[in-house]
This record gives C-alpha cells, structure tokens and sequence, in this order.
C-alpha cells in the first residue's frame, strides 16, 4: 500500500466556518482509501489527524529546544574557545553531540529565512545537507527560498544542491577570469604620469608645511607615503 506523505498542518486541514467569530479545521485526508473498508476507514483517518497534530507539536518541540541550544551555546561559548563547557552542558541533559548540533543548525537556518514552518519539515539528513559549513549563507538562502525544497528526498536535494554549488563555481570562475582581463588591459603611459605629477605636488605642499616643524598627523602621512613606495 502507498505510504502516506504529510505535508503541512494547513494543507491537511480544511477551514469550516462555524460562527461569523469562529474558525474550526476539518481534516481532510489526501490517501486514497478507496479499497478499504468504511469502518476501517474512519479508524484510519482518525488515526491520521492525530498523527498529524502530534507531528506537528512535535515540530514545536524540537524548534524549541534548538533555539534553546543555539542560545546557550553562543552563551558558554564566550567562557571558552573549545566548547567545552557547552559539551559539558548539554551532556549533563543526557542529549547526544549529534542531535544537539544538527539542532543548532536547524536554529540557524531559521534566522536566515525566519521561516520556521519550512524549516520544521526538512529532514535531519536536509538539515544536515544544507546547514554544512561548506554551503555559504547567501547560497543557503537560495535553497531554502526554493518552493517545495522542504518536500524534496534527501538524495534528490543533495543533487540539488550539489547542482547550485557548481552553477556557483563557474559563476565565479567566469568573474575570476573578468577581473584578469582587466588586470592585462594595458593603460596608456600619460595617465600614469598624470597621477605620479599629482603625487608629487602633494609631496611638495605637505614639505613647505612642516619647513618650520610638522603635526603627528603629517608625520604619519609621510611614513604612509615612504611604506607605499618601499613596496613597489
């Protein structure tokens, strides 16, 4: 038999009024139980909702507890560099190195899209995927601003992303090779004499300044001016 994918609480759940003050939802179940008995399918469709809802509180849970330790180790975090004592800390909860990361992560994902409901309904693995190190922010946001990248397989969003990050690569190679165009462009003689003239007429105001004794402002300058020539 099929199995049932869930998708959000708002799209299982269709609004009935009640009352011109009042809204209630009615759940309405997308599996096709066409070859299963009425009594049995009442059973299972009661089965599903509380399924749902409890997923769904579940959910909750667990952003909870990540905005709790993505707070508490950028706290513990300031009293030494080896996260130490924040080990220590979420150890003595009895939680699992593993878990308390991929939360984190989870957190930090959410500040970059606010967007907690999609973000309650990636997998750990998608967490994990898109919350690497090596995936830069602003291609994070990408991702995540993706419609339906909540409901992709795992394998189908490591491709994904993996896709993104090598349109990314040529996208800088292309700029790469822009700006060494640029540096071989060649430039006329005449404008780089123009600004050595103006060098030296700076040089030649500030030198008639401090004839009768300089500020430590000028002094400076100088020093600046004679570290800029000794490296050409």
């Amino acid at each position: 038999m099929a199995k049932k994918k869930f998708d959000s609480l708002n799209s299982v759940f269709e609004s009935t009024k009640v009352a011109t003050t009042m809204t209630v939802k009615k759940y309405y179940s997308n599996y096709d139980y066409s070859d299963i008995k009425e009594d049995d399918r009442e059973k299972l469709v009661i089965s599903e909702e509380d399924i749902v809802i409890n997923r769904n509180e579940i959910n909750k849970g667990y952003f909870k507890i990540a905005k709790n330790l993505f707070e508490a180790n950028k706290i513990l975090a300031s009293y030494d560099n080896t996260n130490g004592k924040f080990i220590a800390w979420f150890e003595e909860l009895g939680l699992k190195k593993t878990f308390v990361y991929n939360s984190i992560k989870r957190y930090e994902l959410f500040l970059l899209t606010n967007n907690e409901e999609k973000i309650n309904n990636l997998s750990q693995k998608a967490v994990e995927i898109i919350g690497s190190k090596k995936v830069d922010d602003a291609l994070k946001i990408e991702i995540l601003s993706e419609e339906g990248i909540e409901k992709k397989s795992d394998r189908d969003l490591k491709e994904y992303i993996l896709q993104i990050i090598s349109e990314h690569s040529e996208m800088i190679k292309k700029i790469s090779l822009n700006e060494v165009e640029l540096i071989d462009e060649i430039i006329p003689f005449e404008k780089f004499e123009k600004e050595m003239l103006k060098i030296e007429e700076e040089l030649e105001r500030l030198k008639q300044k401090i004839k009768s004794g300089g500020t430590r402002e000028q002094l400076e300058k100088l020093k600046k001016v004679n570290n800029y020539f000794g490296n050409i």
